[in-house]
């Protein structure tokens, strides 16, 4: 990998986040492949396996009014033209408030570029005090 796939990775992911902000959702398949898995069960909307599936997760549910990517992380995948990349997403919800998860992202390198085959999402909760 070099550093023009980890710029074009950077990319994906920061379109996911325009993406859900303008709730263009016919636009996913530019981050995620069609077999894509979206694992949201820490938030309680469970395992989504394909693009379609992704697709109706948001169309039915209410997503953060805003996604701000932050903290990526890329790096080389297990196999030629497999990344990892992790992140973090801040978003901003209903009633002004304001909640983050930690994306762990593989991606493949298909022939329209980099895509996310598997997200694992991760809530970021503070600690009780």
């Amino acid at each position: 990998m070099d550093a023009a796939d980890v710029v074009e990775i950077n990319q994906v992911l920061m379109r996911y986040g325009m993406i859900v902000d303008t709730r263009a959702w016919d636009d996913l398949a530019d981050v995620f492949t069609k077999d894509a898995v979206f694992d949201t069960g820490e938030f309680g909307q469970g395992r989504h396996d394909s693009l379609d599936a992704i697709r109706t997760m948001f169309e039915t549910s209410n997503p953060p009014y805003s996604v701000n990517i932050v903290n990526v992380v890329v790096s080389d995948g297990p196999e030629p033209g497999t990344a990892r990349a992790y992140s973090k997403n801040i978003g901003l919800l209903p009633k002004g408030r304001v909640g983050s998860a930690a994306y762990d992202d593989e991606l493949v390198k298909t022939a329209e570029g980099w895509r996310v085959a598997r997200r694992l999402a991760k809530a970021r909760r503070a600690e009780a005090s």
